[in-house]
């Protein structure tokens, strides 16, 4: 990926909070306000506490989850990245992963969407992977997960012109995110230095979700589409050989040859200056 050239990016840091998770959404926010330009908590339940009057708040109905809130962030951000981060999540530190996203941004302009490592997470590391540890930590991913992630100017105008109204739970924005990235010569990556825990917890039915998220991906190009469908399957193959890297896909012709592509292409926007 070619190095950016320009000197200032602003990241706008949102905190999804619920019932719950009112504490945490607190010590986040608190923690980024020193090296983020625009903080914002999207809520429900009660407001958080916090003695910062730098942070916006945004309070929903109740029954609001994921993706009517991410909605929300959304119009609220004015920035040039937006860093995403649910509640529940725990970082040792805040501020340093904050500062990590801006550095990778503000380094490689073909940079896309971003994701610190998470555990617990649907899509581990080895699972999506399309090539090795590279610069800084970042390796080229087919998926980063939302529960902590950043996406760039030019793939928050394309999420913003999504219908949300019927994907309250928020499958499958992280995909129309990542597909669109990839349909424009953008890359996806996580940085692996950077780690963030996660509860392996759903309060929520998956069937549900997954029934949205079908309603929801169907507003997708032709090209995100045929994208979204190739990444299923190599997520898939992998799932079911026990997966990982390598050897597994030599009999596999049709997933390796789009890893390779993928991989190429990846590498070649993150390595060439």
């Amino acid at each position: 990926m070619e190095e950016c050239s320009e000197q200032i990016l602003t990241v706008h840091v949102n905190v999804i909070c619920w019932h719950g998770h009112c504490a945490n959404a607190s010590k986040i926010a608190r923690e980024v306000v020193p090296v983020a330009d625009q903080v914002t908590i999207v809520y429900s339940h009660r407001r958080p506490g916090t003695l910062s009057n730098v942070i916006q708040f945004f309070e929903t109905s109740e029954d609001w989850f994921f993706g009517r809130k991410f909605e929300v962030a959304l119009q609220m951000n004015r920035c040039d990245v937006m860093l995403q981060i649910q509640a529940d999540a725990v970082s040792e530190s805040w501020s340093d992963l904050v500062l990590a996203c801006q550095r990778d941004f503000l380094r490689y302009k073909k940079l896309g969407v971003w994701g610190p490592n998470v555990w617990w997470t649907p899509y581990p590391l080895e699972l999506v992977k399309v090539g090795q540890v590279i610069d800084g930590g970042l390796t080229p991913v087919l998926q980063t997960d939302g529960i902590v992630w950043a996406l760039r100017r030019q793939v928050l105008d394309r999420l913003s012109e999504f219908d949300y109204s019927h994907n309250n739970l928020g499958w499958g924005i992280d995909w129309c995110a990542i597909c669109f990235a990839y349909a424009n010569a953008l890359t996806v990556a996580r940085n692996v230095s950077v780690g963030v825990d996660h509860p392996k917890a759903r309060g929520y039915s998956s069937k549900e979700a997954q029934n949205e998220m079908d309603l929801f991906l169907d507003q997708q190009t032709s090209e995100e589409k045929v994208l979204k469908s190739l990444f299923d399957e190599i997520i898939r193959s992998r799932r079911q050989r026990g997966s990982l890297w390598g050897r597994e896909f030599e009999h596999d012709w049709r997933s390796l040859e789009i890893i390779r592509v993928l991989k190429e292409r990846a590498i070649d926007r993150l390595v060439r200056r």
